[in-house]
């Protein structure tokens, strides 16, 4: 995301919706100080229909280059959607830019920073290698409650397809349907016991001969 934020000025130097026409002011943070690095004439009128709205957000879109962030006093209908599609983020405010600026780049560095926090925790969902070199662990159950979107496939295919182990270790709160098939193919086999009332304990290892 570009340090530039683009923010809507109308009457007073302060904040207008972005119904109403003004000026788009880019301001970047430069040695502490907020530094307008362009100004984007924004010139809106409803009256003209739907489709008149929609060149507008798009012109203004291209003017803003490299601007992701974008500030007004309200941005909401055809505008917010055709912004959100374009990659920005959108926030609200009334006053002037000097009022705010520097409470909304700390909000966005934040979320930025715990953006980057999760993705690196999700890119990193495979099982742990344990006490013992080759024998691996995976608690799948409290992995897919802390990232519901992750599925079972996701967080241990890539593993069994590319990693060398004597003996993987899984808790789940059920045995996923796929491991069967999958585990086959491999040339794997599976035990499994249940340890507690919704919690089942799976051991994957390789095939031996006779096996």
């Amino acid at each position: 995301m570009s340090d530039k934020i683009g923010v809507l000025i109308g009457k007073n130097n302060e904040t207008t919706t972005i119904y109403e026409s003004g000026i788009v002011m880019v301001y970047k943070k430069e040695a502490k100080e907020w530094n307008v690095v362009s100004e984007i004439i924004f010139n809106m009128n409803t009256a003209e229909g739907m489709q008149s709205i929609h060149k507008k957000v798009e012109k203004l879109i291209e003017s803003l280059e490299d601007c992701k962030i974008f500030i007004a006093k309200r941005v909401e209908g055809v505008p917010y959607t055709a912004l959100k599609k374009a990659g920005f983020t959108i926030a609200e405010a009334e006053g002037k830019p000097s009022e705010f600026l520097d409470e909304f780049l700390e909000i966005f560095e934040e979320k930025k920073r715990e953006k980057e926090a999760k993705k690196e925790n999700i890119e990193n969902i495979g099982p742990i290698e344990i006490d013992k070199a080759g024998y691996y662990f995976l608690d799948l159950k409290k992995l897919q409650e802390e990232n519901p979107g992750i599925s079972s496939k996701k967080a241990l295919l890539p593993f069994l397809n590319d990693k060398t182990f004597y003996e993987l270790k899984v808790s789940c709160g059920h045995i996923p349907p796929w491991f069967e098939n999958e585990l086959a193919k491999l040339n794997m086999k599976m035990s499994s016991q249940k340890v507690n009332g919704d919690t089942y304990e799976v051991n994957i290892s390789h095939k031996v001969c006779n096996e």
